[in-house]
């Protein structure tokens, strides 16, 4: 299962809620994921029920703070910008550049050819510095193209929301 887009929220350290847009035998379908540090649920793309699955998204590796999605946009090469923008009505700083697909294994699963770059454009907070969005273009997976996009939106960091295991 790869994940092609997702909107959610953030628990740090590790939870996430999202509905996410994946690739499951090839096919694309919408589901709700729940990550609870190394237990991920999703809901099964024909019956819409709960199930517990490993190893598609540790939430505590996508929020880590030198690996996970966060770090990012420190490791982007030929950046440009920033631009004001705006996610979720959110004013952020948009910058753009280039990101080894390599950084992306914990969520695509890699397997690509090394050097294999992808265009990215990250939007982070004006006032808090934290990412709303990471978009990506360019074959982080084996069955990618040079055209495959990903867009992640982050929303709801510490906020007053609550991420539990659903009633399977």
């Amino acid at each position: 299962m790869q994940i092609r887009s997702a909107d959610g929220d953030v628990i740090m350290p590790d939870k996430v809620k999202a509905q996410a847009n994946v690739l499951f035998s090839g096919q694309p379908v919408t589901i709700k994921l729940i990550s609870i540090s190394n237990v991920q649920y999703i809901t099964d793309p024909i019956t819409g029920q709960w199930r517990v699955v490993r190893g598609v998204l540790n939430a505590s590796t996508l929020t880590n703070p030198d690996t996970g999605i966060i770090s990012l946009s420190s490791k982007l090469q030929n950046v440009t910008g920033p631009t004001r923008d705006s996610v979720n009505g959110i004013p952020c700083w948009r910058v753009n550049g280039l990101l080894a697909a390599k950084y992306l294994a914990f969520l695509t699963g890699g397997a690509v050819p090394a050097g294999t770059m992808l265009q990215t454009s990250v939007c982070a907070g004006q006032s808090d510095g934290l990412p709303y969005q990471l978009s990506l273009v360019g074959q982080a997976a084996k069955s990618d193209t040079s055209q495959t996009s990903r867009i992640f939106n982050i929303s709801g960091y510490n906020e007053h929301t609550t991420i539990s295991a659903p009633h399977i």
